[in-house]
């Protein structure tokens, strides 16, 4: 069931996808992606800035910071998030695969407990995005269309990051010990439920901690801020040129509503036509907008397929799971 209503969201987004494009018209969209040339090469290694503060977002809630250096942790999120990007995971495979690099082979509970916060903190930091979004764009002008949709977007992000935090209070890991178990490859039923206890102590540890939710909260904030220049960059290259602010408009809310869209793989048809309806309200082209869609697109595959191809040829045969290092995963 569960494969079949992720295969009817893809087919309605590629519906919604197909006729976006046949309505704007390629010949229109694909001169602006052609514009870029080589200039959009750049786009790599100015991706590595949003990597490296979402690593440090992720790193910002591990007790034991100095048994993680930041390479390993900076590879781990960027396979997380090629994951998200380019793979049918609706938004969470990406953070179990990251999780699993660090952790494993000694089954270390640490990364799975910072990767749960991080998570709610995603969420969380795009609630507060999205609102600053919105407000920009009043302060433009008040389109129903874009603010409906963007508050829609932002409500159900709100419920989600409730529903999840409050999942947490009540033992999150424990309620799904089995997973734990499989996850962990845990010998016994019982000792799935030891590790998915001690996962939700850590977890409640970490809540108490202010400082490191600040420092998590204001790393994932700085990778928000870091992606709108990203618009700002293709839409420069692209020869429709918008302001920062702008920028902050289109991938705030463009990024809420995917992200609220999150059943439908990678977003498809959901994207387009968030960023169609934000550039409208804005006075950008559709076809400008169609192009920036394209652009983020090309960039998920030139950053996130290395990533992917690299985890499935080093890290697809994990060795069997040791004991757990007292160490790292004390409580």
């Amino acid at each position: 069931m569960k494969i079949r209503s992720q295969w009817v969201a893809f087919g309605v987004g590629l519906l919604l996808l197909l006729g976006l494009l046949n309505h704007v018209g390629l010949d229109e969209i694909l001169p602006l992606v052609r514009h870029t040339g080589w200039r959009f090469g750049w786009i790599v290694p100015y991706f590595l800035l949003p990597i490296l503060f979402a690593a440090l977002s992720w790193k910002a809630f591990f007790c034991a910071q100095h048994a993680y250096p930041l390479p390993g942790v900076v590879r781990a999120t960027w396979v997380g998030l090629a994951c998200n990007w380019l793979l049918p995971v609706a938004q969470v495979g990406g953070e179990i695969a990251k999780a699993r690099m660090l952790s494993s082979p000694s089954r270390d509970l640490i990364p799975w407990a910072a990767m749960i916060l991080d998570k709610t903190f995603q969420l969380v930091t795009q609630c507060c995005f999205g609102a600053l979004g919105l407000t920009l764009l009043l302060a433009f002008r008040f389109d129903q269309a874009t603010f409906r949709l963007a508050l829609a977007g932002i409500g159900l992000l709100s419920l989600l990051a409730f529903g999840f935090w409050r999942m947490q209070r009540r033992g999150l890991m424990t309620l799904g010990h089995r997973w734990i178990q499989k996850i962990l490859r845990s010998q016994s039923r019982q000792e799935g439920a030891k590790l998915a206890q001690a996962m939700d102590a850590r977890v409640s540890k970490l809540y108490l901690n202010r400082i490191k939710l600040l420092k998590g909260f204001a790393w994932r904030m700085c990778f928000r801020f870091a992606m709108a220049g990203e618009v700002y960059l293709i839409m420069g290259w692209m020869g429709h040129p918008v302001t920062y602010v702008e920028a902050v408009i289109f991938e705030s809310l463009g990024q809420t509503v995917r992200m609220a869209g999150f059943i439908v793989p990678a977003g498809l048809g959901i994207q387009e036509g968030a960023l169609t309806l934000i550039g409208a309200a804005l006075g950008v082209s559709p076809a400008a907008c169609l192009s920036l869609s394209v652009g983020k697109r090309l960039r998920e595959c030139l950053v996130g397929g290395p990533a992917l191809l690299g985890w499935f040829l080093k890290w697809r045969q994990e060795p069997e799971a040791g004991d757990l290092q007292s160490s790292r995963s004390s409580l």
